[in-house]
């Protein structure tokens, strides 16, 4: 709901305020949830299902959190699960096991979402993704590496996905 509420591509006349303070949240939120993931895989937990309804953002501080682990698994300890939420999954949604690199599409899939929540039409169109995100990007005046970063995360080839750290790289960097 945050971004319904915030999101300048909603405004009818955005300024470049509107479009800089947007952007800087958009990293504010992506930087912690790239950094919660990141220690999540360095203890070997797969999330598997990552999507906006296991996030909780505290508005007036942005701080982030993630809730409902029931579809996590600790490698090696756990069986991996079939539980994840269309639009927010690629490798499940062919009957494939949730990997780190499904945690890293997702990561994209919440980026797509938080700048257009339209992730349900990509079940529809899958290319359609890479032209939204794209012009969205561009046109609120984001840093290219942001729509770049984002469309990797989605790579339907899982080992081509930025890890959490490359995530975190970029939304420093830029």
């Amino acid at each position: 709901s945050y971004s319904a509420r915030n999101n300048v591509t909603l405004l009818n006349h955005a300024t470049l305020e509107d479009a800089q303070t947007f952007y800087g949240n958009f990293k504010t939120i992506m930087l912690q949830l790239a950094e919660i993931i990141r220690v999540l895989h360095e203890c070997g937990i797969v999330f598997s299902d990552l999507s906006p309804g296991n996030l909780i953002l505290v508005p007036d501080t942005l701080e982030l959190k993630i809730i409902d682990f029931e579809g996590a698994y600790e490698i090696g300890v756990d069986n991996p699960g079939q539980l994840f939420t269309p639009g927010f999954a690629a490798d499940q949604m062919f009957g494939r096991n949730s990997t780190f690199e499904s945690d890293y599409f997702s990561i994209g899939a919440i980026m797509h979402f938080f700048l257009t929540p339209v992730n349900q039409i990509f079940m529809i169109n899958p290319r359609a993704r890479y032209t939204f995100i794209e012009n969205v990007t561009r046109d609120i005046g984001f840093p290219r590496s942001i729509g770049e970063l984002a469309t990797a995360l989605v790579d339907k080839a899982p080992e081509k996905r930025p890890t959490p750290s490359h995530v975190i790289d970029v939304l420093m960097r830029d």
